[in-house]
Parts: structure tokens; sequence; C-alpha cells
């Protein structure tokens, strides 16, 4: 179970510390999703896409006082929805009338306690955001394209106008077993991927208020409390706006000619604009790229011609998307 309240060892553990450092975050889970894909705000809770899954087909050339077919386009809607985010804050007037005693301030314990909270809301968000984990939130992308390419076991996917079967969006690198990881491909756009907040807001920290509450005997206190909250949802109305490659471990690596693969998958009008990965995935490609160069002139550092053939840090792939490392990405069983 979370811890659920400040206690007077938290306070003590305050107490004293230097405050031109400030407040030293040790959860270092970087999780830039919600900083780096667009969102909007929409009035409601959901909103629903217009999408043309078929075209007229019927013109084509034709002879003098000759007709041609009669045709129509296809249409379907998409919905996506949003769900609510809800993260209560509370510090017990006792413990703040402590925390002033020792030379903590009110502010300083409700401004770290939201930062914290924030930065919860990141992690979980960005978690959400691939794998959909927690059921009471928004479908992640593994669901989307699990749907769209019909492998979610519900429907028969998306067919692909190019081919006329059902869409691929994923190339499997061949990794086995409970640890593999996925690189996600994402066309951030308004047609393709974004995050929705609902209520024509987003995210939103309600300001600290003086309240009685309740304690699990059904005792009062008064406490100041607030809460972080909001309507969120993920939008992907374009079935080609996330591709992945799947399956990567160490014996089976992201290399430059898997991202080809996946590329070649994309219609011309998509490209991806994100490409999210582990620093491991990251670093499996670094090293892929290393053995490419092996044996090619190379720069070294000052007294260490080991690093000549090291391939830099990759900060785009093969056709220059750009690399955004997150911790976001679980480790999962091959797929």
């Amino acid at each position: 179970m979370a811890k659920q309240f400040l206690t007077l060892a938290d306070l003590a553990a305050r107490r004293g510390t230097d405050k031109e450092v400030g407040l030293v975050q040790q959860i270092v889970n970087y999780s830039p999703e919600i900083t780096s894909i667009i969102g909007r705000s929409i009035p409601g809770t959901f909103t629903e896409s217009r999408v043309q899954v078929g075209i007229p087909k019927g013109g084509g050339f034709r002879a003098i006082n000759s007709g041609s077919d009669l045709s129509a386009g296809t249409y379907e809607k998409r919905r996506f929805n949003c769900f609510f985010w809800d993260q209560p804050l509370q510090i017990d007037e006792a413990e703040l009338v402590a925390a002033q005693q020792i030379g903590d301030s009110l502010g300083e314990l409700q401004a770290d306690e939201v930062s914290g909270a924030l930065m919860n809301k990141a992690i979980k968000f960005s978690q959400q955001f691939y794998n959909g984990a927690d059921a009471n939130g928004y479908p992640g992308l593994l669901q989307i394209l699990k749907a769209y390419g019909g492998l979610d076991g519900k429907n028969e996917g998306v067919v692909d106008s190019r081919t006329g079967k059902t869409l691929v969006n994923v190339i499997d690198a061949g990794g086995t077993g409970n640890n593999t990881e996925t690189i996600y491909y994402v066309w951030a756009a308004p047609q393709g991927v974004h995050f929705l907040f609902g209520g024509d807001s987003t995210v939103d920290v309600n300001p600290w208020v003086w309240q009685y509450v309740n304690d699990a005997a059904g005792k009062r206190f008064r406490a100041s409390v607030s809460n972080v909250k909001g309507w969120i949802g993920l939008s992907c109305a374009h079935p080609f706006a996330v591709s992945v490659i799947k399956n990567v471990t160490a014996l089976k690596p992201w290399t430059d000619a898997l991202s080809a693969q996946l590329h070649a998958l994309l219609p011309v009008g998509i490209q991806p604009n994100f490409c999210f990965a582990t620093k491991r995935s990251r670093g499996l490609l670094q090293q892929s790229r290393t053995v490419a160069l092996f044996g090619q002139a190379g720069i070294a550092r000052k007294g260490d011609q080991s690093d000549a053939t090291i391939a830099a840090v990759p900060a785009v792939d093969i056709e220059g998307v750009p690399i955004v490392p997150t911790d976001g990405i679980q480790l999962q069983p091959a797929w």
C-alpha cells in the first residue's frame, strides 16, 4: 500500500537541511512523454474522429456517350475517452505546527508535496502512455497498435489501402524471454497521437485549503488539503501514427536495419516525429553502429586510442527521427 501521510520522521528528515541546495529528488524516473507529445483541451470528456476508410472508386476514363460507375466513400467514427486523474494531498495541522517549530515552513512543505505529486503524475502517465496498464485509465499505444493491427483478438484490424490486407506496423527483432523491450515510433499530430484534456482544462493543482477530515476510525482533525486532478485521454485516430520494433534484447538488439524495415512499412505521407526507447535499447543501437564502424578510421579522445571506433550516442535514427530516452517503457514478455 502506498504511503498516505507525512510523519514526524519525515519532518525530522527535513530539519536543518541546506536551503540553497533545496529538495534533492532521489526518484529518477525520466518521463518526457507529457512534455513531448502535443495535447489539446476538449469541452467534454470524449471526442469522436471522422475517418474515411474507403474512397469513391467509380470514376475512370470513359468513351463518349458512355457513363461511369457511381460510387461513394465509406466512413467510421473513432471515439477517444478521457479518464479522471486524482491525487489528493493532505498535511495534518499538528505536523505543520511541528514543522514550523524546527525551522521549516508551510509553503515549502506544501510546494515539495505538490512537486512530488506532479512527478508521480508524469511517471504514471508515461507508463500508461505505452502499455495502458491501469484499467481505469486511457488505453496505451500498445493497445491501440494491437487493435489497428488485429492483434487484440477482438477484431480483424484496419485494412491497409495499399495492400488490401490488415495493416502491419510491427517489426520483430526476434528476442525471447520475459525481459524484452519495445521501441515506439510515434507520429504526434492532431490526426495522430496526442493527449486529450477534458473539461476545457489540463491538469490542475487546487489551492491548499484548511479542512476537517476523518481518520480511519472516523474521528475528525484539521488539515491542509489540496488535489492534483484532471480528465486525461489519448487520441490516435490514424492507424499509422504508432509503429514499433518489438522483442529487443541484448542478443537481438535494435539496429539501423530494423529501423529501415519499420520505415518501409509506413505510407509516404506519414513520418514519425518521435522515437521513444529506453537508454538500454539506445545503448544497443549505439553498439550495433560501433560494430559497423569497426576497422574504419576514427577520431579518438586524447590519450584513449581504444575509442577510435566507438559510435556517438544516437540522437536520431536512420531517417533522422529524434530518439527520446524514457524510463516509461517497461520490460515485458516477448509478444
